[in-house]
């Protein structure tokens, strides 16, 4: 699991909320492809997506 989506999902655990499968992929799907050097327009919403997972985490 990439450091960015583990660090997702230990958030989320440890606050309790389980995060759906497909949001799991979805993130790790991302960070993979902001690692091979993607857009910009990729990597915001890489970012917009991991915002929105742990502002629903609360």
């Amino acid at each position: 699991m990439p450091p960015k989506v583990r660090r997702l999902h230990n958030h989320t655990r440890f606050a309790g909320v389980a995060l759906p499968d497909l949001a799991l992929l979805a993130a790790e799907r991302l960070e993979t492809a902001a690692n091979s050097r993607a857009s910009s327009l990729t990597l915001q919403i890489a970012f917009e997506l991991e915002r929105l997972l742990f502002a629903s985490s609360y």
